[in-house]
């Protein structure tokens, strides 16, 4: 079976070229490449030599189209769609496709007095999840209220304005292929409002999100893994969250750099240990270099380094306008490697490379390193332990695997 195989450098005429590959088991899919594909024209199922036209479905996604089979049938290396040839490039088992019940489904317990939200962790292969209500604990009974990309939803009835709504939600999963089971149900309710509900303070909205980097499930948990992952930095052994994030469960300090704590101290301005403009900052990693061998630094010799600032928590930092003590990290990114402004505004979460030498990287550390680092690391493979909806998520793939998911493309 031809799995992830590349097809695009074969010669492809407008006849098809049959690869006298094995037949392809029922309900399995073909993963296809267009080049140069005129979208006024359908895709003709009777092009595909000895196949009949209900032998497999269409599917357009992300740029790509996707080929259902619907029985078995033999691969074929190109596929013409109108006058235009588009090349197979591989295939994706129909169990690769499945989808599980979303995990950690939760619906607030009033803490709105005018919706509830629900949450929930990505499922592995899904687009989109559509949530559902009923006011009793059978899914037989719920009504769809709604569908999202992204891992959270508000059900805003009207009337949750004047009374207190209570009702049990439940989320599935859905891709381009089918629907996957139905969550473990919640019960969720709102709160009827304690003062004049024409004269209420406007409740907190999610954090904003730039139109060019919309929130998805999916989004997040790269996100989540990438900063856990201590394979970013130059000696494995600092991860964007072992500072910065300062444990959720200590409140948001970072309990390494706690005042009298010996290890985390900067000397400040004079470069003086002991005296008054002594700083509490942050652990990071001793001053090394490109081969991996540790570099006399002459503050702190050959142990870890610590910054002259104590990293802020994360705690609401997606409402951040600028980032850093100082502000240095605005709101515009700008692609690192190609210098050009890929969001204009609220990118202050994207605008954080971490390739400051005390924190993570090595001496000439940059992007392009990181990046190649990232493509041959096992995601989260240092992590001594992974939460079962991320390790779900994560499966077997390889970090190109998972961008290939979120973005569509694996760079």
């Amino acid at each position: 079976m031809f799995r992830n195989a590349n097809f695009t450098g074969l010669s492809i005429t407008r006849a098809l070229f049959p690869l006298r590959a094995e037949s392809l088991r029922s309900d399995d899919s073909i993963a296809v490449c267009c080049l140069s594909v005129d979208w006024t024209k359908s895709a003709s199922c009777e092009r595909f030599q000895n196949v009949s036209p209900c032998a497999i479905g269409i599917i357009r996604t992300r740029g790509n189209i996707m080929i259902k089979i619907r029985k078995p049938l033999r691969l074929f290396a190109g596929v013409l769609l109108g006058t235009h040839i588009a090349i197979v490039t591989h295939v994706v088992y129909g169990q690769d496709m499945e989808l599980y019940a979303p995990l950690s489904v939760s619906a607030s317990d009033g803490d709105y007095a005018n919706k509830v939200g629900i949450t929930w962790d990505a499922v592995r292969n899904a687009t989109d999840y559509r949530i559902f209500r009923s006011s009793i604990d059978n899914f037989s009974t719920a009504t769809q209220i709604g569908e999202t990309q992204k891992g959270f939803f508000y059900d805003e009835e009207p009337g949750f304005i004047a009374t207190a709504a209570s009702f049990f939600y439940w989320v599935q999963a859905a891709n381009d292929f089918g629907v996957g089971p139905p969550s473990q149900s919640d019960h969720g309710f709102s709160v009827v409002p304690q003062f004049n509900p024409d004269n209420r303070i406007t409740q907190l909205a999610p954090p904003p999100e730039p139109p060019e980097n919309p929130i998805t499930a999916a989004k997040a948990f790269l996100g989540k893994t990438l900063f856990w992952e201590e394979q970013i930095s130059s000696t494995n052994t600092m991860a964007c969250g072992t500072c910065t994030c300062h444990q959720p469960a200590a409140g948001g300090n970072d309990q390494r750099a706690l005042v009298g704590f010996l290890g985390a101290p900067h000397p400040g301005n004079d470069a003086q240990f002991g005296t008054a403009d002594d700083i509490i900052g942050s652990l990071g990693v001793p001053l090394n270099l490109e081969d991996g061998s540790y570099d006399f630094d002459a503050l702190f010799g050959l142990q870890p380094q610590v910054t002259n600032r104590k990293a802020k928590d994360m705690i609401d930092s997606g409402y951040g306008i600028e980032m850093a003590w100082d502000g240095r990290i605005s709101g515009t990114f700008v692609d690192p490697l190609s210098q050009t402004t890929i969001i204009e505004e609220d990118a202050s979460l994207e605008s954080l490379p971490p390739i400051n030498t005390a924190e993570m990287t090595h001496i000439g550390m940059a992007c392009p390193q990181i990046i190649s680092k990232i493509e041959d690391a096992t995601p989260l493979a240092l992590s001594p332990e992974i939460p079962e909806s991320l390790e779900l998520w994560i499966g077997e793939r390889s970090y190109p695997e998972l961008f290939d998911e979120v973005f569509g493309d694996p760079q």
